[in-house]
């Protein structure tokens, strides 16, 4: 899970003067990645201490997830070397039983491993992961833009982030769709038939002020953690 500017954020920013938005979102922005508070004043301060336990509720989910990430990658590995283990003894008994009708002249096809079949092989012989990040075309960025109703320029889209390696600050690229959507959103544009939305409810369990995920769509609490889909909350 990284940090990303929510509607509500960019809402309370958008009619600003810009260098108080880089103040704003940038200052979000390090405390979620450095944990480090910028001494801001003013209109920017109200804004950084309105969306600060957002931020901070972000970064305990996001090293909750990576803490869950690391403990299924160890369950993983042992699952795979208790299969190698057991793929070992096989040909190891299969080699013992094909001693005497080896004399025959008969050879045996080399078994596919285990996995091979998931991944992809490009014409250099390079083998791809599944599921890898690929950059987009601009037709594809245009059919994106055309089938969402967001009205982008993708020839500066594609090639702002061409130009840099496909990142978003320091970090690679995931899903080019929501950092156009991003980007849609940072430069005041609307969605095609977009309605204003609610930006923020009362938590039914604490009866603080919780705000809406837009990339899950629940409600979030700052205040005690809970979470509610957007039916449970009126």
């Amino acid at each position: 899970m990284g940090f990303y500017i929510q509607d509500d954020m960019w809402e309370a920013v958008s009619e600003l003067p810009r260098k108080t938005q880089d103040e704003v979102i940038g200052s979000l922005a390090r405390l979620f990645f450095e944990g480090e508070q910028t001494p801001l004043k003013g209109v920017s301060r109200s804004l950084f201490v309105a969306f600060r336990d957002r931020v901070i509720l972000s970064t305990k989910r996001s090293e909750c997830g990576k803490q869950n990430g690391k403990q299924k990658a160890k369950q993983a590995a042992k699952q795979t070397a208790k299969q190698a283990a057991k793929q070992t003894a096989k040909q190891s008994a299969g080699t013992t039983e094909s001693k005497g009708a080896s004399e025959g002249g008969a050879k045996s096809e080399p078994s596919i491993k285990e996995g091979e079949g998931d991944k992809e092989t490009s014409p250099k012989g390079e083998v791809k992961k599944a599921g890898a990040f690929a950059p987009p075309s601009l037709a594809e960025v245009k059919e994106w833009a055309a089938a969402e109703g967001w009205p982008i320029d993708a020839e500066r889209f594609v090639a702002f982030y061409a130009s840099n390696g496909w990142k978003v600050g320091k970090n690679p690229m995931r899903d080019w769709r929501a950092a156009a959507e991003g980007w849609c959103r940072r430069d005041g544009l609307k969605r095609r038939g977009e309605a204003k939305r609610k930006a923020w409810a009362t938590c039914p369990k604490c009866g603080a002020r919780m705000f809406k995920n837009t990339q899950s769509g629940r409600w979030d609490c700052p205040k005690c953690l809970a979470s509610f889909d957007r039916g449970a909350v009126a």
